[in-house]
């Protein structure tokens, strides 16, 4: 709506006409010729797909319970606890790469979802 109204504003005070916006207007293409797409503008990221965020933060404990499962396969040498420290990052980073994923020492849906199915 505010562009519109500035348009014709200007349309109406005549500057759309005058000498110094006619130098940037575009030049009107040959006939069959289509306009150039900057590669920026090409490389638009695709739309994230529909539903919530992927979580980044998990309770106390689902943390514990990550631990517990970390601990019970045997990459966890220490008791579990509430919190991720260097040891328990290094554990789950350990257990990342031993499934195949990307060992990132993070805590993350992939992570829980395959935690959380165990009692």
């Amino acid at each position: 709506m505010r562009i519109a109204k500035r348009l014709l504003i200007l349309s109406v005070c005549g500057a759309l006409s005058s000498p110094a916006f006619a130098q940037h207007a575009p030049k009107p293409l040959p006939d069959g010729e289509r306009p150039i797409i900057p590669a920026a503008a090409a490389l638009v990221p695709p739309a994230r797909p529909p539903g919530p965020p992927p979580r980044t933060r998990f309770t106390a404990h689902e943390i514990y319970r990550t631990q517990k499962h970390l601990r019970r396969t045997g990459y966890l040498k220490a008791a579990p606890s509430s919190r991720w420290n260097a040891t328990a990052i290094r554990a789950l980073r350990a257990w990342q790469r031993a499934q195949g994923m990307t060992p990132t020492g993070r805590m993350d849906e992939k992570v829980w979802a395959f935690v959380s199915v165990e009692p």
